[in-house]
């Protein structure tokens, strides 16, 4: 044979693992950018989304409210939902009756007080709007905030104070 080198190139087989390896690395950076690429899309649009909830949030004006004879003019900006939620919530409270809009009140007020008290900005937030609504229910009907019940001012401040 003219070209000894060359038939045992052919038979050997130590560089096969080489080869394995770059194929299998090659593919791992293949999934790794079209992983980003997914991602960043994704994130894009939950950008995007957030960025229209934030410019359309806009304070709720909720009248007087208040408890007994501390009746203050407050206007309750809302922590945890936007506007549309908090008009949904409106439409259903007006179903309530009287009663149970006080109780609703009471209950929603006092789990917005537990919630902050165990620092969950998001729940004492979300309770704290929810009985911003009822108030604003109750006092729309000439009602008054049940006595005993923090108001949706005073959730507001632990709200806030909590940091």
């Amino acid at each position: 044979m003219k070209f000894p080198f060359l038939s045992r190139w052919m038979t050997e087989d130590t560089g096969a693992v080489t080869v394995d390896w770059t194929v299998l690395a090659a593919a791992v950076v293949g999934l790794g950018i079209a992983s980003a690429a997914a991602v960043r899309t994704g994130s894009a649009a939950l950008g995007t989304d957030i960025d229209s909830a934030l410019t359309s949030a806009s304070i709720v004006a909720l009248g007087t409210l208040g408890a007994g004879e501390a009746i203050a003019e407050y206007v309750h900006e809302l922590l945890a939902v936007d506007q549309g939620v908090y008009e949904e919530w409106m439409a259903i409270l007006d179903n309530y009756s009287d009663e149970d809009l006080a109780d609703l009140y009471t209950q929603v007020a006092l789990i917005a007080q537990q919630r902050m008290s165990a620092n969950d900005s998001y729940e004492g937030g979300l309770y704290t709007d929810l009985a911003a609504a009822a108030a604003q229910q109750i006092t729309e009907r000439g009602g008054t905030i049940p006595e005993g019940s923090a108001t949706v001012e005073e959730l507001n401040s632990a709200y806030h104070a909590m940091g």
